[in-house]
């Protein structure tokens, strides 16, 4: 079985996302769907994967969390039903460590991989053992800076950078297309990258102050990628002038997905961007040819499209490409 866990608001979207994908749901709470089989395309609406899921029927707390520990070694519930019971279960086992609200940059270690788990109702537990979003849960609540960063936008970015599995280092070269004003370049300069941060509208004027953000006033989608030399004159170049990759494009921009595609297969086709963050803007209720038009993204090799915790009416894609 496979388990998809999700934000309380898009319980209606995902189940047609899901039986649009031809899936049959098995069970459903108020947060989480059980199907017999893994989903293709993988649903956008949702904020955490099990694969795998196991279920089985227990008669006490004790017997739920020896399961558990021949399962695995580290273990999370995730409450849905009969949470002091689970609670209860949860104190006989070792437990992620847990700093929520979480501090930035998070860092998990792969030796301490954890399972999740929770009760159905008092007798029927179900648990898995590698679940895909490293925060338990998908609940992804920071500890805010709320002095340095010109809005709260910055979070999405904290947030992918987590799923993501990577952020950027000294030796790289980021783009943020629509970047006033600033929150995202603010995140990706704070790893010591070079950034170059494009939008027509001035950057806050703390953000442009910052070492190794570059300001190129232009339309975000007017760009080029084909040839980078409209990076030439910024400062960030090498003494050459020439920067032959960018290492990771960042892009909030508001438009709608379909524009936004159109960008993301040019973006992707010019060969100079190796990674791609991007949130996609969605307008209005969420039906059944939005959905479909969403499998436009999800047919494009090496992406993912993911309903993150800081998500609003949006979803953010990521892309990697083969360098």
């Amino acid at each position: 079985m496979y388990a998809y866990v999700f934000k309380p608001e898009w319980l209606n979207v995902l189940k047609l996302e899901l039986e649009l994908a031809g899936a049959q749901i098995m069970s459903q709470t108020d947060t989480l769907f059980l199907v017999e089989h893994e989903v293709f395309p993988v649903p956008a609406f949702c904020i955490d994967i099990w694969p795998d899921v196991q279920k089985r029927t227990v008669e006490s707390i004790g017997q739920a969390a020896e399961i558990l520990k021949k399962s695995g070694k580290i273990w999370s519930h995730y409450p849905i039903s009969h949470a002091g019971r689970g609670k209860l279960i949860q104190e006989k086992l070792r437990t992620p460590k847990k700093n929520f609200p979480i501090q930035f940059p998070f860092i998990q270690d792969p030796a301490k991989s954890f399972g999740v788990f929770s009760l159905l109702d008092q007798n029927q537990l179900i648990f898995c053992t590698h679940p895909e979003n490293p925060i338990p849960g998908g609940v992804c609540e920071f500890i805010e800076d709320k002095v340095t960063p010109p809005n709260r936008a910055y979070l999405k970015l904290w947030e992918a950078l987590i799923y993501f599995g990577e952020t950027p280092g000294e030796n790289n070269i980021c783009m943020d297309l629509g970047a006033c004003p600033g929150g995202w370049t603010w995140v990706l300069q704070s790893f010591g990258a070079k950034v170059i941060a494009v939008d027509k509208a001035p950057l806050d004027k703390n953000i442009s102050k910052l070492p190794n953000v570059y300001f190129l006033e232009q339309s975000a989608f007017a760009l080029d990628f084909k040839n980078l030399d409209f990076i030439k004159g910024l400062g960030c170049a090498d003494r050459e002038g020439a920067i032959e990759k960018i290492d990771l494009l960042v892009c909030d921009i508001a438009c709608y997905p379909d524009k936004l595609l159109a960008q993301l297969l040019k973006w992707i086709e010019s060969g100079k961007i190796k990674k791609i963050i991007s949130t996609i803007k969605l307008q209005g209720e969420i039906n059944q040819k939005v959905l479909e038009e969403l499998n436009n993204f999800k047919n494009i090799p090496n992406i993912k499209i993911k309903q993150l915790w800081q998500n609003k009416h949006e979803l953010t894609l990521f892309w990697r490409g083969n360098f």
